[in-house]
């Protein structure tokens, strides 16, 4: 059983676990959304089950009285789950994130139970006041008291498994968030202007009016050096309006509005480019410590990278000698960071996500997830005999 509080088709890391899974197992899935192909069988939790409503007061008050168990085990969707789905029932569930670790174990599958941890649970919003006095605490009691539990983990960065080893003892391979291996000669040989290429949603907290405007403020300075094209979507339209009016501001027109690719196409699509922009300002835990996936999407496209200061990304970037990490994420920096490339520099750096491509790929780093499922079915039948 994948088992994930998300809408399955449109969870990249989900979809990876079961195109991985479901040539070897039958797998059942449950979660939001319709049926994703390569299950035998699929739970959809029904969208009107949302946890925050129409309890949300009550929600909070639980989780003030440090009323924990009541909160998890009290919700409409593990409620719902725990009714459709018979314990003992599966051999392996394979739980995503914190959140469906608790559920796992409460349905007793008979081999055990994998815990694949998409975030340093009790630091996700540490920024946000109210979500750092009252749910961080609940999720360091679901780590504490369910991850330790279950037979083997798995974790996104090596920052986050760290992190998890010290706090709380727990030995969690990384999975990072990798794209499938795209095979290809080379990289494309870097364009005149330069061009740079920025992929994901158009959510605060990205640095996306840093980039912009650092674009506009090396375009000021060395006309026709660079451009940049932005493929957004998602997040809130107020922000996404205040961007437009940011790229319509530039009077170099170095910068393009470009409508979003499909997901089959990302990588494809950015084969063109030469340089990838993620400059996550260092706002948590979790973002100093992010791996995302249009990390690796920039690698199989062959480009060179530019990221900010985030200590993983910058260690990953930086090994393998793809690119630069940015010191800041002011306007100002991330613009004599690009200004002090030479052609010469990209050229490399498209040349070593190149080299880096396959170790690079998911078929290569999702291999702890594979070592784990086995280990679970051996261990089960071993018992059974």
């Amino acid at each position: 059983m994948i088992l994930s509080f998300s809408v399955l088709n449109g969870d990249p890391r989900v979809l990876k676990q079961i195109a991985m899974f479901r040539d070897e197992y039958d797998i059942v899935s449950v979660g939001y959304g319709p049926e994703p192909q390569g299950v035998v069988e699929h739970i959809e939790v029904p969208r009107s089950i949302d946890p925050l409503r129409p309890s949300f007061r009550h929600l909070m008050l639980l989780l003030a009285l440090r009323r924990y168990r009541r909160a998890y085990f009290g919700s409409r969707r593990v409620r719902f789950v725990q009714e459709k789905v018979l314990h003992g029932s599966v051999d392996v569930i394979l739980a995503n994130d914190v959140i469906a670790v608790p559920l796992a174990l409460s349905l007793e599958p008979r081999c055990g139970v994998h815990a694949d941890l998409h975030e340093y649970a009790s630091r996700q919003r540490e920024e946000e006041r109210w979500w750092r006095t009252l749910v961080s605490p609940f999720q360091a009691w679901m780590v504490r008291k369910y991850v330790t539990k279950a037979s083997s983990v798995t974790t996104v960065s090596p920052g986050l498994a760290a992190q998890y080893s010290r706090e709380f003892d727990i030995s969690a391979e990384v999975v990072p968030n990798a794209a499938p291996y795209r095979d290809a000669e080379g990289p494309v040989a870097v364009s005149s202007p330069v061009r740079l290429v920025h992929m994901g949603g158009s959510v605060r907290g990205r640095a996306l009016r840093e980039m912009i405007e650092a674009v506009i403020i090396a375009s000021e300075r060395e006309p026709g050096r660079f451009t940049l094209d932005l493929y957004l979507k998602g997040g809130e339209k107020a922000y996404e309006e205040q961007l437009r009016e940011l790229v319509a501001s530039d009077r170099a027109s170095a910068i393009t509005w470009c409508d979003p690719v499909r997901v089959d196409r990302i990588v494809e699509t950015l084969a063109s480019y030469d340089v990838g922009l993620i400059v996550y300002p260092p706002t948590n835990f979790n973002i100093v410590h992010a791996l995302p996936n249009k990390l690796y999407d920039y690698i199989q496209a062959r480009l060179a990278v530019v990221v900010g200061p985030g200590a993983d990304m910058k260690d990953l970037v930086e090994s393998i000698g793809c690119g630069i990490a940015v010191t800041g994420t002011r306007p100002e920096q991330i613009a004599e960071a690009l200004l002090s490339t030479t052609v010469e520099q990209i050229s490399g750096w498209k040349q070593a996500s190149h080299q880096n491509a396959e170790p690079l790929s998911a078929e290569q780093t999702s291999l702890p997830w594979s070592r784990a499922i086995r280990a679970l079915i051996e261990s089960g039948r071993s018992v059974s005999r």
